[in-house]
This record gives C-alpha cells, structure tokens and sequence, in this order.
C-alpha cells in the first residue's frame, strides 16, 4: 500500500478545496459534517455533557485540526465556550464556513502538525474530531492535547477496522491521509494508554445530512435508517459490520493539569 506524507495530506486538502471542486459543493460538505455525530446529538441535548463543560468553566476552547471552523462555530452557538482558537495544517482562515457562530473572539492559525504552538494549560477544552488517524504518532498526539489542555479533551474517530474491510477500502482511506485504523475497542485502549481518563465514551452513525451528501436524499434516508437501527439495537454488532464513529470525552484530574499558562 501507499502510504501518505504530511506534505501530501496537506497538499490534497487544498487541492481539494480549491480546484477539484465548487466552493458551493464543500459549503455543503462543510455544513452537513458540521451537524455530524456528537454535536448534533450531545451537545444541543445532553443536559449533563453541556453543564459539565460549562459549570466547569470551559470558557477557552481549542480545536486540532479544525478544518473550516464550522465545529468550533455551533460550539459557540450552543453555548460551551467563551474564547475559541482553531489551528490546522492548512491555514483555516482561507476556508472558513462559521454561519451562524455566536459573537466570541475567534482566531485562526496554521501549525507544523505535531507541536501545538501554546503553553501547557492554555484551554479548557481541547477538541480534535477526525484527526487521530490522520497523525504518525497517536499517542504522542494524544499527549500534546493533554499538555494545552487544563480540563477536559474531546476525541473523535471514524471505527473504519470490521467485518467488511478489505485492502480496496484502507487503500481509499490511506489516499486522503487516514493511516491509524481503529475499532471501539481500540481507540478507547489508545486514549488509556495514553493516560486519559474517560468522563464519556460513544458511537455514532453520521447525521443524515452527510448520507444525502454522499448519494441522495432517498438513499440518504434509507441508509441512515438502516444503520441507526442497527446501532440501536447491537452497538457492538453494528461496528463490526461497518463504519461508525468514536467520541471520548476525556477528563484530566487536578494532578494532570499543568498551571494555566506554564
């Protein structure tokens, strides 16, 4: 198989952004992954996830990998975080999609891709969704996020590791920078071994905004019923037979958090 670089990763995303398609088409794109998984489902409607985060005080948000802004925009919209930093790869100033994001200071920037250019417990939350199997070292990843952060990390990954995965399917995955390939079980090991403690842990099938994007709205519609109610009733079964996704709330206690600003 071929293996991707960082400089390949990071040239194929503008690529992507910038010429293979419409900028309408990745607004799209950017908007129905913006109401994916977690925040679509937890952070408007988990009572306990949402005061957890605020009653905690977690004003100062950063995101690793945030792409178009737009996870760091319904954030503010919903009320989890006061000061909100995004730094990618990429500069995230030259595509940002963040309609409808609350009246916050926002600041954008770009990074090397492996040190976060902050002071150990910089942020109250730090997030990173769909970026660990991007990284050549996950746990040393995992331990940059714990450095920044002072309270809680956010973690999500696409369980692409079941049943029905074949060389073709790493392969098309490996193409857009996917290297680390994870089940529940295992991307739950890797954030233990690498000291964290989960506060929340959960799979999720995309919203149904992204099965429309990737084929049509009555096909999106079918899909997504199907594989809801698969993960309704067996979680377990459900990612051993496709492709869900992992988040983890990860909480560190007083004795991990470095000084704010050490």
């Amino acid at each position: 198989m071929k293996l991707p670089t960082l400089a390949g990763i990071r040239s194929l995303y503008n690529r992507l952004w910038r010429y293979r398609r419409p900028r309408a088409v990745w607004e799209a794109w950017g908007r129905s992954y913006a109401a994916d998984p977690y925040l679509s489902k937890h952070f408007p409607q988990d009572d306990w996830l949402r005061e957890t985060l605020t009653t905690r005080r977690a004003e100062r948000i950063l995101e690793v990998g945030c792409g178009t802004g737009a996870v760091l925009a319904r954030l503010s919209a919903v009320g989890v975080g006061r000061d909100f930093t995004g730094i990618d790869v990429i500069d995230p100033a030259t595509n940002l999609e963040t309609e409808g994001a609350a009246a916050a200071p926002f600041r954008w920037s770009s990074y090397d891709g492996a040190t976060i250019p902050f002071a150990d417990g910089s942020f109250d939350l730090v997030y990173a969704s769909h970026v660990l199997e991007h990284v050549p070292e996950p746990r040393a990843f995992l331990h940059e996020l714990a450095r920044v952060a002072r309270a809680f990390i956010y973690v999500e990954v696409p369980c692409e590791l079941h049943a029905r995965t074949n060389r073709g399917a790493l392969q098309s995955t490996l193409d857009i920078g996917h290297i680390n390939f994870y089940t529940p079980d295992t991307f739950r090991l890797v954030l233990e071994t690498s000291g964290l403690k989960l506060a929340g842990f959960g799979v999720y099938d995309h919203s149904l905004p992204v099965h429309e994007f990737h084929s049509s709205r009555i096909k999106g519609i079918a899909k997504s019923m199907v594989r809801k109610a698969l993960l309704s009733v067996s979680p377990d079964l459900a990612t051993r037979l496709a492709t869900y996704h992992c988040g983890a709330l990860c909480r560190l206690d007083e004795a991990q958090a470095p000084p704010r600003g050490r």
